[in-house]
């Protein structure tokens, strides 16, 4: 498991995880977090690379924060 974010005894914060399957785990060419919120691995497979990226937007209603969230996110 990837994970990014705050301590898990820390509650109400933001954090993402990603779960990869452990023979899949060799093909991990590369991974980042970006941010609390923002994760990416990158997998060898058998014809190309490909990138995954997990993200956990916050809520709506948190304008400032919205706008930063998204503005990181289309840096990544």
């Amino acid at each position: 498991m990837l994970y990014s974010g705050f301590s898990q005894k820390t509650r109400a914060q933001s954090r993402t995880a990603l779960i990869i399957e452990h023979k899949l785990t060799s093909r991990i060419t590369n991974y980042s977090f970006v941010k609390d919120r923002i994760v990416t691995v990158r997998l060898k497979t058998n014809r190309r690379h490909i990138t995954i990226l997990e993200v956990y937007a916050p809520e709506e209603v948190r304008e400032e924060e919205t706008r930063r969230f998204y503005k990181q996110l289309k840096r990544s």
